[in-house]
């Protein structure tokens, strides 16, 4: 079989969860057998741009989609598949227009797949009006991905099939380093007798940084030398350095920004902290637990196939910001010292290598079953 070309759609390629798996992916398939190509619905130059270009791969950007643009929308759609024939598999990981692209590529002739990453549609009128938008995807795609149950069933039904995709990380990348522990704590003034709680994500409204400032106020409040280390941007990035100035933490919270070398910011954090009001299944909470670091999100929010390991506990967000500050302390209080988990996250089926191996032979498989 000739070499396989597969057209991602994305919102953007910037830092993400969803972004992250894909440049795994990237990074360790064959490229002499399959071409992965994206079409960005941002603009501007993303993160992870140059780094998709220098591996071979292709950037395609469509129309920005709005309730006025719908038509001019599909429009760009029907000639791009007219102008590219090759992509003889699309794969849409971007739910909010998909119903548009997946049923142009349909009618196109192209195998279509539905890629789930979050188990919410949001919240209020508009999470409502996405749910409703998105309801063809149950029908839409020839096969439906997500990256856990929880995530199928609210984006499909419980009545539709949908194969469970494992957000597989470099695991080699995370393994426990303790040289790194100390230079990057060095790097910032960090004693070693501090605890340094640690996220990564953006700063948007479903990661609860607003609720992870208080935990941390907490945890402050009983442990002075406490850190507390954000990896990260976003829109809310502004309305948190507020926070953290009226709460009197300035000199206790670390802002990292965004990091291609996040894996080394791992080293230096103590434990892992990620609230979020909701989630699918966060690449980040696997990549904290393979650097063996003691893990606390939602309970019933993020999915329990995120536990690979015992190092990861859920807390319910019900639970008071106190109350969560008090069982963090108090498991790291009775915890082992640390160690290398890397090796757990393999065998629990989250390495790349393996999530890429099973892709591209479904990839080949579809095509040989379409023809």
């Amino acid at each position: 079989m000739d070499k396989i070309h597969v057209l991602h759609v994305v919102g953007q390629m910037n830092f993400g969860g969803t972004e992250a798996f894909l440049m795994n992916l990237l990074r360790v398939i064959d490229r002499e057998k399959y071409q992965f190509d994206f079409v960005e619905q941002l603009q501007e130059e993303c993160a992870h741009d140059k780094e998709i270009l220098s591996l071979g791969s292709k950037i395609y950007r469509c129309p920005h989609i709005s309730p006025l643009t719908l038509g001019s929308y599909r429009k760009w759609w029907r000639e791009f598949f007219c102008e590219h024939p090759e992509y003889r598999i699309v794969h849409g990981h971007s739910r909010g227009s998909a119903p548009i692209y997946l049923d142009e590529a349909k009618k196109a002739g192209r195998i279509t797949i539905a890629h789930c990453h979050s188990n919410s549609h949001g919240k209020g009128i508009r999470g409502a009006a996405r749910y409703v938008w998105q309801l063809p995807l149950r029908h839409m795609g020839d096969y439906h991905f997500a990256c856990s149950n929880a995530a199928g069933v609210s984006q499909y039904g419980e009545g539709t099939a949908f194969t469970v995709i494992n957000n597989g990380i470099l695991s080699d990348r995370f393994k426990w380093n303790p040289e790194t522990h100390k230079r990057i704590r060095e790097r910032y003034g960090i004693s070693d007798d501090s605890l340094v709680v640690g996220n990564v994500a953006r700063f948007e409204l479903p990661k609860n940084h607003k609720f992870l400032i208080e935990i941390f106020g907490a945890i402050h409040k009983k442990l002075p030398n406490a850190k507390l280390m954000l990896v990260g941007s976003g829109s809310l990035e502004r309305e948190i350095r507020e926070q953290v100035e009226r709460l009197g933490l300035n000199s206790s919270v670390i802002f990292v920004g965004n990091r291609s070398d996040v894996y080394e910011y791992y080293q230096a954090m103590d434990v892992f902290l990620l609230p979020s009001l909701y989630e699918g299944l966060p690449l980040v909470s696997v990549e904290a637990q393979a650097s063996g670091l003691i893990s606390f999100t939602s309970d019933k929010v993020v999915a329990p196939e995120c536990k690979v390991t015992e190092l990861m506990h859920f807390i319910p967000l019900e639970n008071t910001h106190e109350q969560w500050a008090e069982q963090i302390m108090e498991t790291v209080k009775n915890s082992e010292p640390r160690r290398d988990h890397s090796e757990a996250v393999k065998r629990a089926g989250f390495d790349i290598g393996a999530t890429a191996e099973w892709l591209c032979g479904f990839y080949r498989k579809a095509l040989e079953k379409n023809g």
